[in-house]
């Protein structure tokens, strides 16, 4: 898959905090096959940080298991979503065994106040890299190019997602992340 980086700037952070839902897909077996993925991921990646194997049949077994068949069109539509998400495992899994990388930490909540609202969430991965923190988020929404993921992990740092992320690790933890990235 895609991955897009983008610095952390703390003035984008502070200036232009935007807490973006997440978009309302227009069929909710996206959103149900989303979850499966994240599940998945996050199966592999709770193996990878205690040392465990775990291999590709693993992770489209847990996939497998967490799959749930409403929302769907049609049973056409249900397969060809599933297919999509399994080729976008074994993606992953191979770019995580190529990586080497072992995460800090994964589906990590956080909870900060900011004036006299509480907010609150959850990283996807925070990854402690040469050059710092780097915290991670999974989309499970397709990018057609490398131009488009990198415009919005640039859109998503400024006024989204990202930027809300960042501005939560230095909040509570008391330092800048170096980068975040969405990884389609």
């Amino acid at each position: 898959g895609l991955v897009a980086v983008a610095p952390v700037h703390h003035h984008a952070a502070e200036r232009h905090l935007v807490v973006a839902c997440p978009r309302v897909e227009a069929q909710r077996g996206h959103v149900a096959a989303g979850t499966a993925v994240h599940h998945a991921i996050a199966i592999c990646l709770q193996h990878r940080m205690k040392g465990l194997p775990i291999d590709v049949d693993d992770v489209l077994g847990a996939y497998r298991e967490a799959w749930s068949n409403e929302g769907f069109l049609n049973p056409q539509h249900e397969e060809h979503v599933y297919r999509a998400g399994e080729q976008a495992l074994r993606d992953f899994v191979t770019g995580e065994e190529q990586s080497g990388r072992v995460p800090l930490a994964i589906e990590m909540d956080f909870r900060f106040k900011l004036g006299g609202d509480v907010v609150s969430g959850r990283w996807d991965r925070i990854d402690e890299r040469a050059a710092g923190i780097v915290l991670v988020d999974y989309k499970t929404t397709g990018v057609e190019d490398r131009e488009e993921a990198e415009s919005r992990a640039k859109e998503s740092v400024g006024k989204g997602q990202l930027g809300l992320y960042a501005l939560a690790y230095e909040q509570t933890r008391g330092a800048r992340p170096h980068s975040a990235e969405l990884v389609f």
